[in-house]
């Protein structure tokens, strides 16, 4: 059973990190309606907003469950894929580390792949307007924006002797590692504020809540993009058997994370033809490249006792 429902001016499918960003930012203009959906629950366990927590979230019900496909080279195992289901996203269940990445990665992806707009010097722009670092500022940091970035506020005796050690290798100490250089030793940084965590939903949705032209609606799973003439006009919504359709009058934005992002549009017919047609859906747009070199960063974690 199909039910028309509400009209927004901007859909955004997700409320991970991107979704509760572009949700704030959209909002602001109060002329302009937003829905933003979550397929998770909200962020109001107390153990996303403890620092520790993230330990015993990345294995909950606040994440996908996803698992990789058995690895020839790590003895067949498959591997865990933690991706948030939660408002917040991944950064309401990671464990906060505040590092932007190397810039040579960003200048790669002009040069080599053409995506203009996503140099290093772009993109150091739009991350100072997002930080609100407590003790870094000049070229490369900012404070006052949405998001929390602090140091460490009592290193493990382990942890300064882990980077003593580090030192003492020939190591160059480093206070910044989204500074001139990641090279080096040193303590990161991570995304709090107050000794709390600080992700996107704290740090830009949380504070905009009361506008009225924003709508959150939590534990809602976009099932669908609807098409019309090549154009995505809404998204579909399953409601226990029922069917809930929204419309968008300006935009439908996809901000499901790097596996369900390409997922919701596979599933709308929006990929490579072959391979929506072994799955037997109908060809919208043919998009060979959706669903393909997908990249995700493995932690490898090294417990050592005596």
């Amino acid at each position: 059973m199909t039910k028309s429902n509400e009209r927004f001016d901007y859909i955004i499918a997700g409320g991970g990190t991107a979704g509760c960003v572009l949700a704030a930012k959209l909002s602001a203009d109060p002329s302009v309606t937003v829905l933003l959906l979550e397929a998770g629950k909200s962020d109001s366990h107390p153990l996303i907003h403890i620092p520790a927590g993230f330990a015993k979230l990345t294995a909950g019900p606040f994440q996908w469950g996803y698992v990789s496909q058995p690895q020839k080279h790590a003895m067949d195992r498959r591997i865990p894929l933690a991706q948030g289901r939660v408002l917040g996203g991944g950064g309401s269940i990671n464990a906060q580390v505040y590092t932007r990445g190397a810039r040579d990665d960003y200048d790669r992806w002009v040069s080599k792949y053409g995506c203009n707009g996503w140099d290093s010097e772009t993109m150091l722009r739009y991350f100072k307007m997002a930080e609100d670092n407590e003790r870094l500022s000049g070229e490369y940091h900012s404070h006052g924006g949405p998001l929390g970035v602090s140091d460490l506020a009592n290193p493990h005796e382990l942890t300064k002797a882990f980077v003593q050690s580090g030192q003492e290798m020939g190591l160059p100490y480093n206070s910044d590692f989204n500074g001139e250089s990641q090279f080096g030793v040193g303590y990161y940084q991570t995304t709090t504020r107050n000794g709390k965590g600080c992700s996107a939903a704290v740090g830009y949705l949380h504070p905009v809540l009361n506008r009225k032209n924003l709508v959150v609606k939590t534990q809602v799973n976009v099932s669908r993009i609807i098409i019309e003439n090549k154009i995505a006009v809404g998204v579909s919504v399953m409601n226990g058997k029922s069917i809930l359709n929204f419309t968008a009058t300006r935009e439908v934005i996809v901000a499901a994370g790097a596996f369900g992002s390409p997922k919701l549009m596979q599933l709308s017919g929006i990929g490579d033809p072959v391979d929506l047609q072994k799955a037997g859906v109908e060809i919208e747009c043919e998009l060979k490249g959706v669903g393909k070199n997908l990249q995700d960063h493995c932690d490898l974690d090294i417990i050592y006792s005596i």
